[in-house]
């Protein structure tokens, strides 16, 4: 009788062992769905699935010029990688699945958050992944084809040139992985009274965050490693008036496994 009262008693403990971890794993499960419905909003227009817009991107016929919208003003332009390379970084913490759905996620917030700034006459999502430029028409921006081997610089480049054509005024280049960007950030890199360069680094004061340029500009984008200090000595080589713009959610992204750790302790914090 021993023996088998032993055999039930280690058999409760192992199911009460397991309830324990299928409770904790579905707080766990509760608290990254409300992290990933926070990341997606605010979002205007972005909410609807693609199936639900009756005209693919191979329908638009309008050449810029016909488009309805007022071109002055401020642009903004997000460039964005392939979604099945991006995030590599996070590879220690994160699968490639989950880093393509945290991508999609940060860039329908992103662009959400510019569709509420004041001053943001349009953006372009400037990318070579077909599903990133379907994202960017269902959230009401206009994709722009990176061409191949351009590079990050490169991509950027073709969307100073696109809204330089269409008459804008000024540029607003921002990653799509600033998981703590306000409206107010925004509004504030678009105060078009200024005709300076504005800038915001990284936390660590050496990448660059946002980037606001004046239009037409000499400007030589050099984003990678150091584009900050690269930036600031591109601005004093033309000569332009620059200022720094400070800000925490601006400065904060996603790159790193410890910016990951940090960002899932600020967003439980907040549930």
């Amino acid at each position: 009788m021993k023996p088998l009262r032993n055999r039930l008693t280690w058999q409760r403990r192992l199911r009460r062992s397991f309830w324990v971890i299928g409770d904790r794993l579905s707080v766990i499960g509760y608290r990254l769905s409300v992290i990933g419905d926070r990341l997606s909003s605010p979002v205007v227009g972005c909410h609807l699935p693609l199936t639900d817009y009756r005209l693919p991107l191979t329908d638009y016929r309008l050449p810029f010029t016909d488009y309805r919208l007022p071109f002055t003003g401020m642009w903004a332009i997000v460039p964005v990688k392939e979604l099945a390379n991006s995030k590599s970084r996070l590879a220690a913490v994160l699968s490639a699945e989950e880093r393509a759905a945290l991508t999609r996620r940060l860039l329908r917030r992103t662009l959400g958050v510019l569709g509420q700034a004041p001053g943001v006459a349009g953006i372009f999502v400037v990318s070579r992944d077909t599903a990133v430029t379907q994202i960017a028409a269902a959230c009401g921006a206009i994709p722009l084809a990176e061409k191949a081997g351009a590079g990050l610089n490169g991509a950027i480049r073709l969307g100073l040139q696109k809204a330089a054509v269409l008459g804008a005024s000024q540029a607003l280049i921002l990653p799509s992985d600033l998981p703590f960007l306000r409206v107010e950030d925004v509004a504030v890199m678009g105060d078009i009274s200024s005709p300076a360069i504005l800038i915001a680094s990284d936390r660590s004061g050496t990448g660059t965050n946002a980037l606001r340029l004046p239009l037409p500009t000499e400007f030589w984008v050099q984003y990678g490693r150091n584009s900050y200090p690269k930036h600031l000595a591109e601005a004093r080589r033309l000569n332009s008036p620059i200022h720094t713009i400070t800000s925490p959610t601006l400065q904060f992204d996603l790159d790193t496994p410890q910016d990951w750790r940090e960002f899932v302790t600020q967003e439980v914090q907040l549930l």
